[in-house]
């Protein structure tokens, strides 16, 4: 036990054990949150798009990646969002996957 914490390595472990619930809870089309944002997103869409008294408005997103990046816990948890073809897709209306980053 270090002076401050748990030893650098089970930080490690720990860190990796958090990340494969995030990706399993959060990063997938059947995870609870990706049914939840499959059943909501059409009524936001038109809340949107048809109601501009509602307080809501589509923004553009870019998702920058540095492809040293794509093994970290962030990378791995937002892994879904930068790959050629992410299960939003055929949800969100105008998606398109430019790049990844090198550096």
């Amino acid at each position: 036990m270090h002076l401050l914490g748990p030893e650098p390595t089970s930080c490690r472990k720990y860190h990796e054990q958090v990340t494969q619930m995030l990706i399993k809870r959060y990063g997938t089309a059947t995870s609870r949150a990706g049914l939840w944002e499959r059943n909501t997103f059409p009524y936001l869409y038109k809340l949107a798009t048809e109601e501009p008294a509602a307080g809501i408005h589509l923004q553009n997103t870019i998702v920058w990646a540095r492809k040293k990046d794509t093994n970290s816990i962030t990378g791995k948890w937002t892994a879904e969002t930068t790959t050629a073809s992410p299960w939003f897709k055929e949800l969100v209306p105008d998606v398109s996957i430019a790049c990844i980053l090198t550096r």
